[in-house]
């Protein structure tokens, strides 16, 4: 299985089960993926579950700044 595929279902999984400790240990792997708009959605999600918000804004501006898409933009 493609590790990225992996990354996202085991980030998708710990977000959907609460399971704040795997989160918290698989988050800092996104830097190793090309991520999707989408994909980093998910990612700042993630952050923001474990109550990681000064990351999850870095990655909120970084992504904001690259999209120009005006609905997505607001998805942010």
């Amino acid at each position: 299985m493609n590790l990225k595929v992996s990354f996202l279902k085991s980030l998708n999984t710990s977000i959907q089960s609460n399971n704040l400790h795997t989160l918290s240990e698989i988050l800092p792997n996104y830097v190793y993926y090309p991520l999707t708009k989408d994909e980093l959605y998910l990612v700042c999600f993630g952050y923001h579950k474990i109550k990681n918000f000064v990351q999850s804004n870095i990655l909120i501006e970084q992504a904001k700044s690259s999209v120009s898409d005006n609905l997505l933009q607001q998805k942010y």
